[in-house]
């Protein structure tokens, strides 16, 4: 697996242009394609990358929800370091606490889940001796992280900015 400094980007602008239709990307947020030649590190000033795969696999919509930003601000984790199935986690969480009409909140999160570092990207473990508050197997995802695009930066609350690379 290749690393955030070093994996292209292989996204075309059909996909991309898929991908903005089915999710409703706002043209506000300018989706641009990265060159070829490009990496999610080498980020060009005012954007951030978004994973493609976070939209169909995670679930994530833009504008990010407060829960998403405030668990990622907790663990001081870069959004581009996130890996699919770490956010997944977090989207799941989110949903499960909103479908037992509970307001989702990082110290509940953290009840559950730990963070972890490995190959370079961030994601999330359940802790030891606590039931797994969702136990589907996720399944593996070949190639999640060279599918990406730039948007604006103003997608993430200023305050979380610091963790956008």
């Amino acid at each position: 697996m290749g690393s955030i400094t070093s994996l292209k980007c292989v996204l075309t602008q059909e996909h991309l242009d898929a991908i903005c239709a089915k999710y409703f990307v706002p043209e506000e947020v300018h989706p641009q394609l990265p060159s070829s030649d490009a990496t999610m590190h080498e980020r060009p000033t005012g954007k951030i990358g978004m994973y493609t795969r976070f939209f169909d696999y995670a679930n994530y919509r833009i504008p990010f929800s407060t829960f998403f930003v405030s668990v990622l601000t907790h663990f001081r984790i870069p959004f581009s370091q996130l890996s699919v199935f770490g956010s997944a986690k977090v989207s799941h969480f989110e949903i499960l606490c909103r479908v037992c009409n509970i307001e989702p909140d990082v110290s509940l999160f953290r009840y559950f889940y730990t963070h972890n570092y490995k190959n370079g990207w961030f994601g999330f473990t359940k802790r030891p001796n606590v039931r797994a508050c969702y136990s589907k197997n996720l399944d593996s995802v070949k190639n999640w992280n060279d599918h990406f695009f730039w948007v604006d930066e103003f997608v993430v609350p200023a305050n979380a900015r610091l963790f956008l690379s």
